[in-house]
């Protein structure tokens, strides 16, 4: 009886202690949910300016949608998520530093991560004012009081980088088989992947299994990685931008493959995919670090409701166009896509499918007539064209037109010259030696050109005062802009400086203009003017907008449209004279020549296609990692192919150095 006892109050205190044991571990379990929940957890963007500017339909592969920029601006981006991400990042460092932020040993790798410290310094106090201050070697962030030190040997500079940016980072260095190796970084909110699970991989490596049937994707953003050395060696550095996008069921910003717990939320119907949907997006950069020569390559996540995208028309309507180029690349990998039709049938009731239709004819290539062929100044020769029925175009709307030439078919952008409200079409081209420039000005009335249109232009913000500055055949969208508020009777206030060589396009009509409208203000000024202009003479150079800039509302953006010479000295006067970078805009036109000189002749440095500034050197670094064609080195370079001028260069180049 007593060992019956005994062994009855043995099981009772085993029975409770197991008990409290699984209470503990569901506590903990529980605990640790919380935490999980806590750092992976819902976030949406504010910034809903991204919508605009994020590509969804230029096809599903990176190289489909990489475009070049030098604006330091666009490489690191502040916005209004700032602390909330800042602080998210902190967090996830301190539950998962290493996995979150690795680094090596190597010098190379310590000297790039600190030249991209540097970098920082010296662009984000500029760049962005209300963020950062800088005193010497301290940069001070304004929105949290923290302070930072540009050189910190208790500190690797990854790790100040990880508490300045919204922006993942991956540091490449060069390594076996001259290819680009993931050597560490800081990466708190990536789409599936880690740093542990990609550290020490080539970009062909990380990309295997990726992209259209036959195409090494790896490789060919290596190659286009490789000609921004070449181009900072030429003295033109940029840096490759790009967005990727997904449509997902899991809203959290970070999402590591690594974490415990994943987000679930139902079954998702057509009543609810607004709800449950998510379009997640990363805007994407990669950038040459010349004293180390490391690459580097940042992530931005932005995350929205798919119900926020139907809310903008125009995203939806470009969503709708990337889920059925989805559909057909997928295809072609002999894969069946995702079940796109929910969405798309969602996406579709938030823009006309006769707006899709409509837009699509736009941008086919259309034959249309010339009603008018005119010479208007010494420099520029203006076409008008009949207007197809179904074209509705917009201030700063641009048009692809082609035409034929001693070189055969040629195209050229130009923006629109007439009013988008007008039931005719005129576009302009400053004259010049090139063969489109010679057949552009022989152009007989009742001939026809082919156009489409293209949007590439000016957005004009109509609710704040306008400060146009126009170089030369820039003048172009800013008579387009003019024509457009006087007959929409907008009364902004508006002022345009546009300054030429020797006359002035459209002289008569910009006066008529002013005349009509008090709220216009417009000033000429030629730099080599004939013996009768009365005119001002000069440039418009830093003294001379700081003389104007007094009398301009402090709210007024400021768009210019000239060369890019031009464009960066005024942005550059601009912001120096106080103007926030945030209200300049600019749009480049370049000079289309070609060169003469043989290319047994040219330099390294000399343009080979003008229209994208893309020069001999890096032609030739594209034909030495692998390209064939005029279409491998439109995709390694940028170089136009649909201008007549740069393809017979681009094309004397891959003969010269393809001969057998």
């Amino acid at each position: 009886m007593i060992r019956f006892f005994l062994f009855y109050i043995l099981i009772y205190f085993l029975s409770i202690s197991s008990l409290s044991a699984g209470l503990r571990d569901c506590k903990n379990s529980l605990k640790k949910l919380t935490i999980e929940r806590n750092i992976y957890r819902t976030s949406f963007s504010s910034d809903l300016s991204y919508l605009d500017r994020a590509q969804f339909n230029k096809g599903h592969y990176p190289q489909w949608n990489m475009t070049f920029s030098s604006k330091d601006r666009e490489m690191f981006e502040l916005d209004e998520d700032f602390l909330d991400q800042i602080s998210l990042r902190k967090s996830l460092l301190a539950k998962n530093k290493d996995k979150v932020l690795m680094t090596t040993k190597s010098k190379q790798f310590k000297s790039a991560s600190q030249e991209l410290l540097d970098y920082l310094f010296e662009i984000l106090p500029r760049e962005y004012p209300e963020y950062y201050s800088r005193n010497k070697d301290i940069l001070t962030c304004l929105k949290t009081g923290e302070s930072f030190k540009r050189v910190n040997r208790k500190i690797h500079p990854l790790n100040i980088i990880a508490q300045i940016v919204q922006e993942d980072v991956a540091i490449l260095l060069p390594g076996r088989g001259g290819h680009l190796y993931i050597r560490g970084g800081v990466l708190a909110f990536p789409t599936n992947w880690s740093l542990p699970s990609k550290i020490g991989e080539n970009m062909v490596q990380i990309h295997e299994g990726i992209g259209p049937p036959g195409m090494n994707l790896g490789e060919a953003i290596e190659r286009r990685m490789m000609t921004l050395k070449t181009a900072y060696e030429e003295g033109n550095p940029t840096f490759v931008k790009r967005n990727n996008w997904f449509v997902m069921n899991d809203p959290t910003h970070a999402q590591p493959n690594y974490r415990d717990s994943l987000y679930y939320d139902g079954r998702i119907t057509s009543k609810n995919v607004g709800d449950k949907l998510f379009l997640r997006s990363e805007s994407q950069r990669i950038k040459y670090l010349p004293k180390s020569g490391a690459f580097v390559f940042t992530m931005k996540v932005y995350n929205f409701p798919l119900s926020e995208v139907a809310n903008n028309s125009d995203a939806a309507r470009r969503l709708y166009e990337g889920l059925e180029l989805y559909e057909e690349s997928a295809r072609l990998r002999g894969e069946l896509p995702d079940d796109n039709r929910m969405v798309k049938n969602y996406l579709s009731k938030y823009f006309k499918k006769s707006q899709l239709n409509r837009e699509i004819k736009e941008s086919t290539p259309t034959d249309t007539k010339i009603l008018q062929s005119a010479k208007i100044s010494s420099s520029t020769h203006l076409l008008r064209l009949s207007k197809p029925k179904y074209f509705q175009l917009t201030p700063g709307d641009a048009l692809r037109i082609t035409i034929e030439t001693e070189n055969g078919s040629e195209s050229r952008i130009l923006s629109l010259a007439s009013s988008p409200t007008s039931n005719y079409i005129e576009v302009s081209a400053g004259l010049s030696d090139s063969e489109f420039k010679k057949a552009f000005k022989k152009l007989k009335v009742g001939r026809k050109v082919q156009i489409e249109k293209v949007s590439n232009g000016l957005r004009f913000d109509e609710t704040k005062p306008i400060v146009m500055i126009a170089g030369g055949i820039g003048i172009t969208p800013c008579r387009s802009f003019l024509n457009y508020v006087n007959s929409q009777k907008i009364k902004t206030p508006i002022y345009l400086y546009y300054s030429n060589r020797s006359d002035i396009a459209f002289k008569n009509e910009l006066d008529q203009i002013q005349k009509k409208n008090p709220n216009i203000q417009i000033k000429y000024i030629l730099s080599k003017p004939k013996s009768s202009w009365k005119g001002q003479t000069g440039r418009i150079d830093k003294d001379f907008l700081q003389t104007e800039i007094q009398n301009i509302p402090e709210d007024a953006n400021y768009y210019i449209v000239g060369n890019s010479s031009m464009n960066q000295d005024t942005q550059s006067n601009l912001i120096k004279l106080g103007v926030s970078p945030d209200r300049v805009h600019t749009e480049p036109f370049e000079s289309h020549t070609v060169s003469n000189v043989p290319v047994e002749k040219m330099k390294k440095a000399d343009k080979v296609c003008f229209c994208y500034n893309v020069t001999l050197g890096q032609i030739n670094e594209a034909i030495q990692v692998g390209a064939k064609n005029i279409d491998d080195v439109k995709n390694m370079t940028g170089a136009s192919t649909g201008c007549g001028n740069c393809k017979c260069k681009v094309n004397e180049v891959l003969k010269c150095n393809l001969k057998p």
